[in-house]
């Protein structure tokens, strides 16, 4: 890889492979718990009692327990934590200093694919959530762990909705092009880079972009595809179909795709990373093409986005859409992600005077949130 043209996310990235093997640190943990938008969401979904109320539940991917608790507050009998990281360890001690868990939490410090000793259990709980929702593939995992559900047992999201939208950004498109040409100098402190600038093009635009997108830039509806975590095989991850038919919204040129997901739980909650709800750390992703498509209102896009997984735990993603007799295509890699950071501030029930570009800002953490956690007389 040419040097300096993308740059990959590392942030949460293990953070999102929790049933994987390897090293986590406290201070990590604090931005796993820091996602407010995504913990409390969960904290209501499970607060439901037919599904956990004197219930065995299995937390797949249990990190710091988070979930766990969530599901003995609202009753459960019994919670099997599952978690392959050394974070399990750190779980334990937070069971011990909160003596009001009396030993309903078991932990199992193994990945769920080789998870022994666990009985057949009513509700399933997990975050299995990467961007563009199925990256890291945790996802597989949680279906994996149907193996354990008693018939008519819940999973905890039960669906999963990518959903995908044509997407005007000049600016972005801009940036994305002069990043590529510097690799044009032919007299960089005398050394000519020139030969790369194919490669250098080829990277840019294969790199995912991940941030926030202001809710203008979109110009068409959405096009989107569900699973059913509850029914749906494992292969049906391997590869996937998007169908496009858009129809645009306003004049401009459409640069690219974006995409974003919601999930829903069976107590009728819903997580959304749209561009007009709360932003979370999955954001929105965005897919350029190398030249844009000129477009007017009203104007049809069919096509298709595809999706195959890759040996990284990751996917690539290709589509091609069609209109009036032209075509724009492109590939990309889901692992190869930019941070394209802005709308600092943005408050989406007050999005109309935004303006429709974006700028640069590597990822700077969010500042601290508070939330008010309830009294529960077992805490006591």
């Amino acid at each position: 890889m040419v040097p300096y043209i993308t740059k990959r996310i590392t942030f949460m990235s293990r953070f999102l492979r929790p049933t994987e093997a390897f090293t986590l640190t406290v201070d990590f943990l604090y931005y796993a718990y820091h996602q407010i938008a995504r913990t409390s969401l969960y904290r209501l979904a499970i607060s439901y009692p037919p599904d956990f109320h004197d219930k065995t539940v299995l937390d797949v991917g249990s990190g710091s327990g988070i979930l766990s608790f969530f599901a003995l507050q609202t009753g459960a009998k019994k919670v099997y934590a599952v978690e392959a990281s050394n974070v399990a360890s750190s779980l334990s001690k937070l069971i011990q200093g909160n003596p009001w868990i009396g030993g309903k939490i078991e932990v199992i410090n193994q990945k769920i694919e080789d998870a022994e000793g666990i009985r057949l259990i009513d509700t399933i709980i997990s975050e299995p959530l990467g961007v563009f929702l199925l990256h890291e593939r945790m996802v597989e995992s949680f279906l994996y762990a149907r193996k354990f559900l008693k018939p008519n047992g819940r999973m905890y999201p039960n669906t999963g909705t990518i959903q995908i939208s044509a997407f005007s950004d000049h600016y972005l498109h801009s940036e994305t092009l002069r990043k590529a040409s510097f690799w044009e100098q032919t007299s960089f402190f005398g050394v000519d880079l020139s030969i790369l600038k194919d490669q250098a093009k080829r990277e840019v635009f294969e790199s995912v972009i991940v941030g926030p997108i202001d809710p203008f830039c979109l110009i068409s509806g959405c096009s989107s595809i569900t699973f059913d975590f509850e029914k749906c095989n494992v292969e049906e991850l391997y590869a996937f179909t998007v169908p496009i038919d858009w129809v645009i919204y306003r004049p401009g040129l459409l640069h690219g795709i974006v995409g974003w997901f919601d999930v829903t739980f069976p107590s009728s909650h819903v997580l959304s990373t749209s561009p007009m709800c709360q932003r979370t750390h999955w954001q929105q992703t965005r897919f350029l093409f190398h030249s844009p498509l000129s477009v007017l209102p009203n104007q049809r896009i069919t096509g298709k986005l595809y999706g195959k997984v890759t040996a990284a735990r990751s996917y690539i993603l290709s589509a091609e859409i069609l209109s009036l007799g032209e075509t724009r295509h492109g590939e990309w890699n889901l692992e190869d992600q930019t941070y394209w950071y802005g709308l600092e501030g943005w408050d989406p029930h007050t999005a109309a005077g935004v303006v429709d570009q974006t700028h640069q800002n590597w990822y700077v953490p969010q500042p601290e949130q508070q939330i008010e956690t309830p009294g529960y007389p077992w805490a006591q």
